[in-house]
């Protein structure tokens, strides 16, 4: 059917038209800095998403092997909104210009603006500093009720979500509501509710308060080195943002099912804009990388339709356009049909701390590119979906690298690095000071190079 993933209809006798069915209200909801295994049901050594857990045992297909198509906030959130990858939207940052950003062309269609035209309402409330208007995302969203986010000050994910409730349950008409939290973002401080859930008894050496800017930096560059048992501090302050995130994300699976029948006609998606690397391969942070650390995320769908249960087929976030606006495209049928396809594949690129890097993921296999100087490398990856064995180091093993080279540069069109598409630079001084806040450009402005470049130590691909 043309119309959005229509709900079911009773069947009628011939002599009575069925009435016309309402299309679904649709929630998208991104999380920032969500990984993949932070969840319980893919893993995760923290009992920290219960509502999550909940919901894709008994409501949601998982798609455990979900990738988004960006190490960092602003091209992922494009590539979801527009379901363009990142050589085609080109909103990236520019390679050899920390300053510079690709800002959203106005004559490109966004689940927005696609839905705004077939009658529905769209609100979207977001929180990044790259979300910020001037990027061009918000188009099509009436409000798109942006606050600014640094470091230490955002907007609760609580709040984000009482505020797209109330909103919801305002629009009578079909809506599109995108809702984007903050919370697992570092400074790692969470809520009062959720603070110390995980990391109170914890033997450590690092403040029980905020981590700061300076922190954030000596971790990101290496410069400052964490013993074992302050690196699991982090991971439990991880995971305790994790935790107040899934306590908001329980609220409005709540709020959803005060209303039944509105609950029965909702599509509601849940997913990342990227991961998060906490010491994994001896690296912090996101942003520097497009390993499955960084680029694999939870993705869960509630749909009419849609079965319950863990999907293991191999699919990208920039996938779900189709299955927003319309309910068709494969990432729709792979939901409905509740069964693991094999053989598919993913790509990610766009890094911001060092040189470009391009990355395709099969079922079992991670090949990396920096294509300014051509070095490549290639791990097997488990059924989970992680890098293992570094298999490029192994002469017997190095041909396997050869058809994802080749499906990376016909995918791509070719292997140069992606330029930003109308090009814009951060002149809002408070935008500017949150993205500085949170490392994504440098201080002072006028100097044109990385904030960061990869420590020798560690592989930067």
């Amino acid at each position: 059917m043309p119309t959005l993933l229509l709900a079911l209809m009773t069947a009628c006798g011939p002599e009575t038209p069925p009435p016309a069915p309402r299309p679904l209200d649709v929630v998208l909801v991104v999380v920032d800095t969500l990984r993949a295994d932070a969840l319980g049901v893919n893993g995760s050594a923290f009992p920290a998403t219960p509502h999550l857990d909940r919901l894709a045992r008994e409501e949601a297909a998982s798609f455990s092997r979900a990738y988004t198509c960006a190490s960092w906030t602003l091209p992922s959130v494009a590539c979801l909104l527009t379901g363009l990858p990142v050589w085609r939207h080109g909103v990236v940052q520019d390679p050899a210009d920390a300053d510079i950003f690709g800002a959203l062309p106005a004559e490109v269609p966004t689940v927005a603006t696609i839905l705004r035209a077939r009658g529905y309402r769209a609100a979207a409330f977001m929180n990044n500093a790259f979300l910020a208007p001037q990027f061009g995302l918000h188009r099509g969203f009436e409000p798109y009720d942006y606050r600014g986010a640094d470091i230490l000050t955002h907007r609760s994910a609580q709040e984000n979500v009482s505020s797209g409730l109330a909103w919801l349950r305002g629009s009578p008409d079909p809506s599109l509501l995108v809702l984007h939290l903050m919370e697992p973002h570092y400074d790692y401080y969470a809520p009062e509710a959720q603070r110390g859930q995980f990391s109170a008894s914890l033997p450590h050496t690092l403040p029980d308060g905020p981590f700061d800017e300076a922190r954030w930096a000596a971790w990101t560059t290496g410069k400052e080195t964490l013993s074992p048992e302050d690196q699991a501090y982090v991971r439990a302050r991880y995971a305790e943002e994790v935790l107040a995130t899934d306590a908001a994300l329980g609220a409005l699976i709540e709020g959803l099912k005060a209303d039944a029948a509105r609950w029965e006609r909702t599509l509601l998606v849940i997913t990342a804009d990227h991961g998060e690397e906490l010491w994994d391969h001896g690296r912090f942070e996101h942003g520097h990388t497009t390993r499955s650390v960084v680029t694999r995320v939870p993705l869960l769908i509630k749909a009419p339709g849609v079965p319950p249960g863990d999907n293991r087929s191999v699919v990208s976030t920039a996938e779900l356009l189709p299955l927003l606006t319309d309910g068709s495209g494969e990432l729709a049928a792979l939901a409905r049909g509740g069964v693991t396809v094999p053989g598919r594949a993913a790509i990610s690129e766009d890094i911001l701390y060092g040189p470009p890097q391009l990355s395709i993921i099969t079922d079992d296999l991670r090949f990396t590119l920096a294509p300014r100087d051509g070095q490549a490398r290639l791990w097997a990856v488990s059924p989970d979906g992680v890098e293992g064995a570094l298999l490029s180091d192994d002469p017997a093993q190095r041909g396997r690298a050869e058809p994802l080279y080749q499906a990376l540069g016909a995918a791509r069109g070719g292997l140069n690095p992606t330029s930003p598409t109308q090009p814009v630079t951060v002149e809002d001084v408070e935008t500017f000071e949150m993205l500085r806040s949170l490392g994504y450009v440098p201080e002072p402005r006028a100097q044109r190079q990385r904030l960061l470049q990869p420590p020798n130590a560690h592989d930067p691909v």
